[in-house]
């Protein structure tokens, strides 16, 4: 199926994943995410452990089956994957795990691995894949062409991921959604992939979905950014406006909570408290009982996806009829101002 060429290539809509609990409340996990992903964009999809990332990237790829929405990938529908094989438009959606290690076989060869998943690609058997074809993989992704005889083990974390990396570009692929593919890393190596990634996004015009807890991280290498907190999206906006103007408490006490090199925090908001359980949300915003500008509207109502302009939206009543995004603290200032 062809797709215009400023269509996204990855399309989610009111995405949600529950999960069933006998004798419990079932937990929401994604509760209605909608994104969309062009070809050569980085979007790095943000928040903190337990907010549903891992889950929605799952979904997205068909790991999860979902209890609502819809995920288009190149105009057609991903279908839940089953023992079925894998429909063929599909393998160019791939994934990328946090554990390399995990996600590779211990008992073969990296060359036998990358082999397979590129015979499975063209619908060919293995042995009839080139050693050549191998050997490109492997360098385009920094490895020389001697890993191929080596096994998983004899590889470090850095070296591991690179592998993991190279088996997802085997397929070909137009999409590649990465679930904390540097948390496991020194710095070193995480500085290493993570300009390997904005190379591999630029050169193949491939789109990649960053999925990371690390605002620190994510600052260097994503487009866009979308910032997710207990099972919906908070935020929407372009990477280096973030930095400059936050416009959800959420993010602002995110970034706050970056440290710097001198001791200090980049924003005087500090995100306290734990997420609430998601198998029984806060009513109204599901922020606000960590929101250091909740108002009474906050606690009943829930606030839409505003549109802030310049392409961002934000999920806060504090934006409500902005023009253009504005600071959590300078907003809930000028309210009160205006109340009194």
């Amino acid at each position: 199926m062809s797709v215009a060429v400023d269509a996204p290539v990855l399309e989610i809509e009111d995405l949600e994943v529950v999960y069933e609990r006998r004798g419990r409340d079932p937990v929401r996990a994604v509760a209605g995410v909608s994104l969309s992903v062009r070809r050569g964009q980085i979007l790095g999809l943000v928040g903190e452990s337990g907010c549903g990332k891992s889950t929605l990237a799952r979904a997205v790829v068909g790991l999860e089956q979902r209890a609502a929405g819809q995920v288009r990938f190149e105009g057609a529908e991903v279908a839940p994957l089953t023992r079925r094989a894998r429909p063929a438009q599909q393998t160019r959606l791939q994934m990328v795990f946090q554990n390399p290690f995990s996600s590779l076989n211990p008992r073969r060869k990296i060359g036998a691995q990358l082999r397979e998943a590129l015979a499975m690609a063209v619908g060919a058997e293995s042995g009839r894949v080139s050693d050549a074809r191998v050997t490109e993989l492997l360098e385009q992704v920094g490895m020389p062409a001697s890993a191929a005889e080596r096994y998983p083990h004899q590889f470090s974390g850095g070296q591991r991921q690179r592998i993991a990396i190279a088996r997802a570009l085997a397929a070909g692929p137009s999409v590649i959604v990465l679930d904390e593919p540097l948390s496991s890393l020194d710095a070193s190596a995480q500085a290493q992939i993570a300009n390997l990634l904005v190379r591999l996004s630029r050169e193949l015009d491939l789109a990649l979905v960053l999925i990371s807890h690390d605002l620190a991280i994510v600052q260097h290498i994503v487009d866009e950014v979308a910032v997710m907190y207990l099972g919906k999206l908070v935020e929407t906006v372009p990477s280096g406006e973030l930095w400059e103007r936050p416009a959800h408490p959420y993010t602002e006490a995110l970034i706050g909570s970056i440290p710097r090199a001198d001791g200090e925090r980049t924003l005087p908001v500090a995100l306290e408290g734990e997420v609430p359980d998601p198998s029984a949300p806060p009513a109204g915003c599901r922020f606000h009982p960590r929101c250091p500008y909740a108002m009474d509207r906050c606690r009943v109502e829930e606030p839409p996806a505003l549109d802030v302009g310049g392409g961002r939206t934000a999920a806060c009543w504090l934006q409500e009829g902005a023009q253009t995004p504005r600071r959590p603290a300078e907003a809930a200032a000028a309210l009160a101002a205006r109340v009194a």
